[in-house]
């Protein structure tokens, strides 16, 4: 082994020991050394405690509550009562004023209570001497089931509002066997104006089969002119008189009566007295259900044919059971059906 290279790497080694002493020697001096020898130049200053005491916390401000608002009641007041003044002229100041003249009297101001209590009490409203009318709905399609003695059918009952005017339109036809012993329908039409009392008929027609009769009703002449099967006729015609059709929506539309009722009504031949009395309120077993009704009979003579009639309270007091008599033989409607359109 030639020990040449192996001297030159000792040499290399502590060459590099060398110098990476100094460097850690000069590095050491300036973090070190350097600062010492500057604090061992200058006096250190004198340190001093001191105690401060902070003054206790302030308590925090009282707050009162706000006080409570009383209720301020403002009550009117009146103007004092001025006793008049009598005033003489006087000659000095007024040297062109008449001496003899009278006295001049000045009236206090009229107390303005009495004109506030005018102005804010309330106008007595009119009386109008006619309840007003029921409303109804503009058309109405009633359908009942008829029993007339053995006898059954059916009858439709329209009813037309058109502003003013009104159209009533009754239709009856027998049903099952009876119709093939009652041929054809009894058809009745009634046609007039809707007044502040109700109904005012000017035209009722009433055909039963191959027999018709037109009536017109007259206001300015007070007459009902007939023409039939049996030739003109003119009957009287009082105020307020109704026709066999036109007579129940009259009820309707004034329902419910507040006294015993007295209608005269034409059935297109003559003019009957139809007086009547209500008798309380019924529950009536219908294809509708249960309906309360009000029951009005036809009170009078002995002879008069009796008259029932019941009034729905929640339908716009429709009727919806009749019962009368028809040549001796009693006939009974009862509603199966209400129909309304506005």
């Amino acid at each position: 082994m030639n020990p040449r290279p192996l001297r030159r790497a000792r040499q290399v080694f502590w060459l590099a020991l060398i110098v990476s002493v100094l460097l850690h020697l000069g590095l050491f001096s300036q973090v070190w050394i350097v600062p010492q020898m500057g604090k061992l130049g200058d006096s250190p200053a004198p340190l001093v405690a001191r105690l401060v005491l902070s003054p206790p916390p302030s308590p925090p401000p009282v707050v009162k509550p706000a006080p409570v608002p009383r209720k301020l009641i403002l009550k009117p007041r009146l103007p004092a009562v001025i006793p008049p003044q009598v005033i003489q002229p006087d000659p000095a100041s007024a040297p062109h004023a008449d001496p003899i003249a009278a006295p001049v009297t000045v009236s206090p101001e009229p107390d303005a209570a009495p004109a506030v209590a005018d102005a804010i009490a309330p106008e007595a409203a009119p009386v109008d001497p006619s309840p007003p009318l029921n409303k109804l709905p503009r058309r109405l399609t009633l359908e009942y089931q008829v029993n007339y003695g053995l006898a059954s059918g059916k009858q439709t009952l329209l009813w037309v509002n058109e502003g003013d005017r009104y159209t009533i339109t009754s239709v009856v036809a027998a049903g099952g066997m009876a119709s093939l012993i009652f041929s054809g329908q009894l058809v009745q039409t009634s046609r007039g104006r809707i007044t502040a009392t109700g109904l005012q008929p000017e035209e009722f027609w009433d055909q039963r089969g191959n027999q018709r009769n037109q009536s017109r009703f007259d206001y300015a002449a007070h007459t009902v002119q007939t023409d039939g099967s049996k030739g003109p006729r003119t009957v009287s015609l009082p105020e307020g008189m109704q026709d066999a059709l036109s007579l129940l929506f009259q009820i309707v539309l004034t329902a419910p009566p507040a006294t015993d009722s007295d209608m005269l009504v034409f059935n297109g031949k003559k003019i009957r007295d139809y007086r009547y009395r209500v008798k309380g309120e019924e529950v009536l077993n219908t294809a509708l259900g249960p309906l309360r009704a009000l029951r009005m009979v036809r009170i009078g003579d002995a002879d008069a044919e009796r008259f029932e009639i019941w009034l729905a309270i929640d339908h716009y007091y429709l009727p919806v059971k009749l019962a009368t008599e028809i040549s001796g033989y009693g006939a009974e409607l009862l509603v199966k059906s209400i129909v309304s359109e506005d």
